[in-house]
This record gives C-alpha cells, sequence and structure tokens, in this order.
C-alpha cells in the first residue's frame, strides 16, 4: 500500500508567533482544522501560561515544501523533519531545508526536543 504521508515532522514554536503560524497552517496545509494545530503549550517548569507551543504531524511532499517556505518566514519557529515511510526520500528533504537555519533533517522526539529548550510540558487537568 502506498501513501502520500512519506515524512513526518516534530515542531516547536514561540507562543507570540502561534497565531500567525497557524493561520498559515489552515491557509496552506490544512484547511479544515489548520487554526487548532499549535494548541498544545510548553513553559520553564510546565505550569503557568506557556511560552512556546509544539506539534507533531505526518507530511507530504507537498506539506514539506510549504513548510519549507514557512520556515523562512518564521525563522524563531523551529523544526525536525525525518523519512517515516519506505517511499520517502531524504535527499528531498535535504534539497527542501539545506539551507534553512531552523529546521533540521534528523528525527528527534519531543520530550527531547523539548529538554534540549529548558522546557516542559504543561500540567492539564
Amino acid at each position: 500500500m502506498t501513501t502520500e504521508y512519506k515524512y513526518r515532522g516534530t515542531f516547536l514554536i514561540p507562543k507570540s508567533k502561534k497565531s500567525a503560524i497557524n493561520s498559515q497552517v489552515k491557509l496552506n496545509i490544512d484547511e479544515d482544522g489548520g487554526e487548532n494545530t499549535f494548541d498544545v503549550g510548553a513553559s520553564s517548569n510546565g505550569t503557568g501560561n506557556p511560552t512556546h507551543y509544539y506539534a507533531c504531524s505526518a507530511l507530504t511532499d507537498e506539506a514539506i515544501a510549504t513548510i519549507a517556505d514557512m520556515a523562512v518566514a518564521f525563522p524563531s519557529a523551529k523544526g525536525w523533519v525525518w523519512v517515516d515511510h519506505s517511499t520517502g526520500d531524504i535527499a528531498s528533504l535535504n534539497s527542501a531545508f539545506g539551507s534553512i537555519n531552523n529546521i533540521e533533517v534528523e528525527e528527534k522526539m519531543i520530550d527531547d526536543i523539548l529538554s534540549e529548550n529548558n522546557l516542559q510540558k504543561m500540567e492539564t487537568e
């Protein structure tokens, strides 16, 4: 079985960019729910108001191209993308993100990303 979702990405954005980035995701990637993409918060101690938001997603070739454009427009956002299906192409990822400083072509899980950025998941009720 083939899929158009060949890649996976994890993304971390500052609170100040949440509305603008969610709007761009809705407009360019997910018109049915993109406005809610970044709604899970993180902060230095996991309490209080979030200082950052994060999201993880399966990605298509089209989404990769859009994310590359968005990364340039939002340099304070960070992302990690990797091949997640046998039909994915690492060369395509390297081509799309090779010159973009805030996107890494490597598999990285959210707990590691938060730890490296001195953040913790927000406590929920």
